[in-house]
């Protein structure tokens, strides 16, 4: 009876594992939303739409910070929006 279980498990793991794997592979993936913020910022900022650049601005900056972590305000310098900030 025990040698059945390995033959049972052997077919199933792999199955169960490649639908989980399926599953992840669906869900919209952070970065390419936040892509698709910045696109829609820059749209509207050509546009002429303040209020709503500003909210879409807060949006960027709280899904950056949720993937990437805030920046050290105390280090001598670090990287915020692509350019180097350096402290004096």
């Amino acid at each position: 009876m025990w040698e059945l279980i390995p033959k049972i498990l052997a077919p199933v793991v792999p199955v169960v594992m490649g639908l989980y794997r399926f599953r992840k592979s669906l869900q919209p993936r952070p970065r390419s939303n936040l892509k698709a913020d910045c696109e829609m910022l820059t749209m509207l900022k050509k546009v002429g739409a303040a209020k709503s650049c500003s909210a879409v601005e807060n949006h960027i900056d709280e899904q950056v910070a949720r993937l990437y972590g805030r920046a050290p305000r105390a280090s001598p310098g670090y990287i915020r929006s692509g350019s180097i900030q350096l402290h004096r």
